[in-house]
């Protein structure tokens, strides 16, 4: 896995997640994902997107985001809500502030920027949170070398990854299938995977064991 994105560092997680969301309770009704608490809806990733493609026409970039588009915004909310916690549990705080500072290190325009996230399916109105969550990032960073000031970047990626898969692990994840679920070693939600030539097991048409 790779190191977080951050002005062309990619990102890193792993989490660990639930097996489907449970139909009946209610406050995962609607739900594309589920974490600890906090709902993230399908309205509300649906209402997301709808805002990307108007974005994207302006700097008239393909409106059509492809059948991924809707997993990957579920996994970016999944993420920064895992990075959340990772950097709550170093006992780091990241304020409005911090994230504006490193906004105004970007060396960019406003234009570049603004045309770099609509080709990234980002929305002008989220760049604080992209903003904040690279912020988290190099906070997690500074903290685990000022931890192991001997440990070389190999190493010390090692134990970001290892951080942030401790901290996944730690939390009550739940995908709503029709986006698929996590892979632990990836960090990414892979799309479920339907055979819809096998009859459950037990069941009239179970296909016949062959001989080796």
């Amino acid at each position: 896995m790779k190191r977080p994105m951050s002005k062309g560092v990619a990102l890193v997680l792993a989490a660990v997640v639930g097996s489907g969301l449970a139909g009946c309770e209610q406050n995962r009704l609607g739900a594309a994902a589920v974490v600890e608490d906090h709902r993230i809806t399908v309205t509300e990733v649906q209402g997301y997107l709808d805002l990307v493609r108007e974005q994207r026409a302006q700097f008239g970039l393909p409106t059509d985001l492809g059948p991924d588009a809707a997993r990957l915004e579920v996994e970016r909310r999944v993420l920064d809500l895992v990075f959340d916690k990772a950097a709550s549990d170093l006992g780091l705080v990241v304020t409005p502030a911090d994230a504006q500072a490193t906004r105004d290190a970007d060396e960019r325009s406003a234009e570049e920027i603004a045309n770099l996230a609509a080709q990234n399916n980002v929305t002008l109105a989220s760049l604080d949170e992209l903003f904040r969550r690279f912020t988290i990032e190099r906070k997690i960073s500074e903290s685990i070398k000022a931890e192991f000031p001997a440990a070389d970047d190999t190493q010390l990626q090692a134990v970001f990854s290892d951080r942030l898969v401790a901290t996944a692990q730690s939390m009550d994840i739940t995908i709503n299938p029709r986006y698929g679920s996590f892979d632990s070693m990836s960090g990414q939600i892979q799309p479920t995977q339907f055979d819809f030539l096998r009859a459950p097991a037990g069941g009239k048409g179970e296909p016949a064991q062959t001989a080796e």
